[in-house]
């Protein structure tokens, strides 16, 4: 075997382990972490009666291999409303945008047909606002830079979505 061969092995394992081990230690800090408090913060800040929503963070992509657009949001919601609020990032510090509501007096329908991302519709069916909500969220680069473990948080998300819809669809 060729000693070109077995250093590119040794180069790729020892790429791999670094890459692997970054995750982990991302995905500790995650939990319970800095920026979660510093989302949960935000939203307080924005929000008259904060304690009583559940705080989530929230992304948004599309595109495809040459060219990737992000959203990223932080979603605080309660029964049958939610307070999103866009935000960006430069280098650590979180930049929050104007926060907005959705809730039955401007939600016509919930659409989920785009897998993984939820689509809110306005009463006319334009697209208000459309995200997605993860329970693992690791720093990987400038455009995802938030270390975030949130699965408990999503299983609330993921019950308010359906009753939030349910509620929709039934015009009450």
């Amino acid at each position: 075997m060729k000693l070109e061969y077995i250093l590119m092995g040794a180069v790729f394992i020892v790429l791999f382990i670094a890459v692997e081990i970054n995750y982990c230690i991302n995905k500790k800090k995650g939990r319970n972490g800095e920026d979660k408090r510093r989302i949960q913060k935000i939203a307080a800040e924005m929000l008259d009666n904060a304690s009583f929503y559940t705080v989530v963070y929230a992304n948004y992509q599309t595109g495809g291999p040459m060219i990737t657009r992000y959203a990223s949001y932080i979603v605080a919601f309660r029964p049958m409303e939610l307070f999103v609020i866009p935000i960006q990032f430069s280098e650590k510090e979180i930049i929050p945008g104007k926060g907005f509501f959705l809730d039955q007096k401007n939600v016509g329908g919930v659409d989920f047909s785009e897998k993984p991302w939820i689509t809110f519709l306005g009463k006319n069916g334009e697209r208000l606002c459309t995200f997605g909500v993860f329970a693992d969220n690791t720093s990987c680069s400038q455009f995802e830079p938030l270390n975030i473990q949130q699965k408990e948080e999503v299983e609330r998300f993921q019950a308010f979505l359906r009753q939030f819809a349910k509620t929709l669809s039934a015009g009450i």
